[in-house]
């Protein structure tokens, strides 16, 4: 593992600090929460009052006592976040796996899996996945009607892979009727697509608003059973980035070697954002060794995470234009000789393509270089395609708490319009967080052709990188866990 500083003088200064703050945050953490009630315990008020008697009180008092050794600490850190690395690569040696029903052992030093008879493998076919796992502190994952729980989220994506990564998608899918041929079609194979409950073998996980340092140690700590690469603590700490307060939430776990990193935050942001320092986190990977005769194959996979509820403001648009400029400025500095297989963006864009307020955001540039592949027109999607963005107020209803459940619903226009946001969003505000499905003065639901259509979880790939799409699928394995819908897709290079 890579440290943050560059000193390990500074590192253990630094890990030192989190001693004060931590309980720090904690007290107030757990002093607010009690005030912020998720639809689950709305029908337990012994439970709120027990908490609001206890809770609130005990946290408030340790809040006080530990607020000087905790201000010292801010102020001593405020320093070290000028030494501090934009990022930190964890990477463990060998990693154990299942791949297909052959035992294979993932080194780390070739990135390619040896067979049981020591016979490189090489790769043509690749998963990647985007998911937003609002790892949050509790206050302010009440917001959204969740919890933080990464340990969950990460044994979910663990299991998957373990015992249902041998599978095809084609196996997992759960099919609609429609096949889809991009445009330049003799380019592309037929996409297949639907609503899947479990994960298939993933190669990369793009990973978004994992701003709670803790839970993200834990989710780490799982994923590393399966990804040999991961990168965590992504963002750069100053007054200007984020006013010292959250990293970018961005997190990107690889079964390949990573090559080269780079991330740069957004220079404009707003409201709650602009505490978080929210950008475009770009790497290198190596897809295959470099043969005789050959070149080194490689890829590029981009996260990121745009500003939310951005209102009238044009700040996505700027943001969108960064995204622009930085991918080309990264793939021209590092490329080389290196043959590039795949160039994909994955993350949290918080507009989606049919709502009114979003058009301009879906005009961009950015979607000319690069596809959506569940767009059929701009403002309209395919018909399979799916929103992703959940209704907070309804996470917590018994019909979704499962990954079969919440599998049923997203196949339903009709059920998946009371659960999922609709895509006719005028004016995005914080108001749609809280936004009820609209129903007809017998209580039935009004059903509309943009209900339950919001996705904004979007995977998009670069218009001149030839790529076989084989299977786009949602994914309700993390029903419960998060308000986002995780988006997953499969795809063959053309070598």
């Amino acid at each position: 593992m890579r440290m943050d500083f560059d000193s390990a003088v500074l590192h253990y200064i630094f890990e030192l600090t989190e001693i004060f703050l931590r309980p720090f945050f904690n007290s107030f953490n757990n002093f607010l929460s009690p005030f912020i009630i998720t639809t689950s315990e709305w029908n337990k008020p012994w439970l709120i009052l027990s908490r609001l008697l206890i809770k609130v009180p005990i946290n408030f008092a340790a809040f006080i006592v530990l607020f000087a050794p905790a201000f010292v600490s801010f102020c001593l850190r405020i320093i070290l976040y000028r030494f501090k690395k934009p990022y930190i690569l964890s990477c463990v040696d060998d990693i154990y796996s299942l791949h297909g029903n052959e035992n294979t052992i993932y080194n780390t030093r070739s990135g390619l899996r040896s067979g049981l008879r020591g016979q490189e493998k090489l790769f043509s076919t690749f998963s990647v996945a985007t998911l937003n796992v609002c790892l949050l502190p509790e206050a302010l994952s009440r917001f959204n009607n969740l919890e933080c729980l990464a340990k969950e989220i990460g044994e979910r994506l663990v299991i998957d892979q373990m015992h249902y990564g041998s599978l095809s998608p084609r196996d997992l899918a759960s099919k609609v009727n429609h096949v889809l041929h991009r445009k330049n079609a003799e380019k592309f194979e037929p996409l297949e697509a639907g609503v899947n409950v479990h994960f298939p073998e993933l190669d990369f996980l793009c990973i978004q608003e994992c701003f709670h340092r803790g839970c993200s140690k834990k989710l780490l700590k799982e994923l590393h059973k399966v990804y040999p690469w991961i990168i965590y603590d992504v963002g750069v700490f100053s007054w200007r980035s984020n006013y010292y307060g959250f990293n970018s939430g961005l997190m990107f776990a690889s079964r390949h070697p990573i090559l080269n990193i780079d991330f740069k935050y957004f220079p404009v942001s707003c409201g709650t954002c602009a505490m978080a320092c929210k950008g475009l986190l770009m790497t290198k990977v190596l897809l295959n060794e470099k043969t005789p005769g050959s070149k080194r194959e490689v890829g590029y996979i981009y996260v990121t995470h745009l500003q939310a509820f951005d209102g009238e403001k044009v700040v996505t648009l700027k943001q969108l234009q960064c995204i622009l400029e930085w991918t080309i400025s990264f793939r021209r500095k590092t490329t080389g000789s290196d043959k590039v297989l795949c160039d994909i963006i994955c993350g949290d864009f918080n507009f989606d393509n049919i709502s009114p307020g979003d058009k301009k955001c879906c005009q961009h540039d950015l979607f000319t270089v690069y596809a959506d592949v569940c767009r059929e027109t701009l403002g309209k999607d395919r018909v399979w395609a799916v929103g992703t963005e959940m209704r907070p107020l309804y996470v917590k209803k018994e019909e979704v708490m499962t990954p079969e459940g919440l599998q049923r619903i997203l196949k339903d226009p009709c059920l998946r319009e009371n659960y999922v946001i609709n895509a006719d969003i005028q004016f995005c505000s914080l108001s749609i967080m809280y936004s009820h499905p609209k129903k007809d003065k017998h209580g039935n639901i009004v059903t509309t052709p943009a209900g339950g259509k919001r996705r904004i979880d979007l995977i998009l790939c670069r218009n001149d990188c030839p790529l076989r799409i084989e299977s786009y699928n949602f994914v309700s394995r993390l029903a419960d866990l998060t308000d986002h819908i995780p988006v997953v897709m499969s795809f063959t290079c053309d070598g």
